[in-house]
């Protein structure tokens, strides 16, 4: 069951549509806000899966709204809900998934109810599979195979068309090409952020702009910087919140 929370200044709007929501058989409204700020706060305390937000709001905006929700540590998906289209190209550049145009249509609501059950189910899978990833990487050495703690790697990388597993100490050439090794590490602590490198994104320190709207990256342990493509930078910033 998702546990939904709505705010929108004007109550009658309010009410619809936590009417409309409680008619699905797969959500649940926790809690209805008039005011921002105080909608902000619940979120906050009581993590909920979804947050419709009405755009045209005193206080705070509902585009505000969305950048501070993507500030806390809250995994859940934002729709706007608004009686106006003017923003709708905005709204998506605030990473929310569904923008709805007053007055709601009940099937529009529910749509957006299995999108956010599917996209849950998805993540749930993926962190189901983060468990069973290795702790440390095998890498055949000589006539041997030794491991690497996941945790000491600091980046991968190809250069010259050979691949290399880096840690504080040692930079390991290895056979598998780089999305295997990729495949191999939990993406909850690495990122592509190139073609020819994947970062943990616990070890950076630094980033600051480079040439052509792309970054570069400062890890501890290593003086060597880190690209951030062009292509990348985007998903980038919003693996690390920035």
């Amino acid at each position: 069951m998702l546990k939904v929370v709505l705010i929108d200044d004007e109550m009658p709007a309010l009410s619809e549509l936590a009417y409309i929501v409680e008619a699905s058989d797969h959500a649940e409204v926790i809690g209805k806000f008039t005011d921002s700020v105080e909608g902000l706060l619940y979120i906050q305390n009581h993590k909920p899966d979804l947050v419709f937000l009405d755009i045209n709001m005193p206080q705070m905006s509902g585009l505000k709204l969305a950048e501070a929700i993507r500030g806390l540590n809250v995994e859940c998906s934002v729709v706007f809900a608004t009686a106006y289209d003017e923003h709708a190209l905005e709204a998506f550049e605030k990473d929310v998934i569904d923008y709805l145009l007053k007055p709601y249509e009940e099937e529009r609501v529910f749509k957006v109810i299995r999108k956010v059950i599917e996209r849950k189910n998805k993540n749930q899978e993926i962190q189901s599979h983060e468990k069973t990833k290795l702790e440390r990487l095998p890498i055949p050495l000589d006539d041997k195979i030794i491991f690497i703690s996941i945790e000491d790697i600091l980046f991968c990388k190809v250069e010259e068309n050979k691949v290399y597993v880096q840690t504080e100490q040692t930079a390991y050439q290895i056979t598998e090409s780089l999305s295997k090794v990729e495949d191999k590490l939990p993406k909850s602590k690495f990122f592509k952020t190139h073609r020819a490198y994947v970062v943990n994104i616990e070890k950076i320190k630094e980033v600051s702009p480079y040439f052509n709207h792309t970054l570069m990256l400062q890890l501890e342990g290593t003086k060597e910087e880190i690209p951030v493509s062009r292509s990348k930078v985007k998903s980038f910033k919003k693996r690390l919140n920035i």
